[in-house]
């Protein structure tokens, strides 16, 4: 039986999980920028954190394609921008992380309009 070959190191596979610190201006905007639809969607939530969390997780998941929870740090000029069109401030971010079962529950949101969301297919 073969050995199976790893093609990353660890380092090298935490540095496709998480956002470049270094991330530009140009890049920010191209990637978490919301469409008016999104926005829509974003504020069906009813309290800042809520609209703040869910669309932080929208943006996670188009780019760098993973989940809130497995992202470490978010830079801080991307959480701003996020929560500047929310028209929220973004230390709101921080009540949302210690609701776990309303990150599960936007997650299945997420999951439920993904088509619409442009997403890829998440695996449930």
């Amino acid at each position: 039986m073969a050995v199976a070959e790893i093609l990353l190191t660890e380092e090298q596979r935490l540095e496709l999980m998480e956002i470049p610190h270094n991330i530009s201006e140009y890049e920010i905007v191209k990637y978490y920028t919301f469409s008016p639809y999104d926005i829509g969607i974003i504020n069906k939530h009813r309290r800042d954190y809520n609209r703040l969390g869910f669309a932080v997780q929208l943006a996670l998941l188009r780019y760098p394609d993973w989940p809130l929870i497995s992202i470490n740090n978010i830079p801080e000029s991307v959480l701003n921008y996020i929560a500047e069109q929310l028209q929220v401030n973004p230390k709101e971010l921080e009540l949302y992380a210690e609701r776990e079962n309303i990150r599960l529950e936007h997650m299945q949101e997420i999951r439920d309009t993904q088509d619409i969301l442009h997403l890829k297919p998440l695996q449930k």
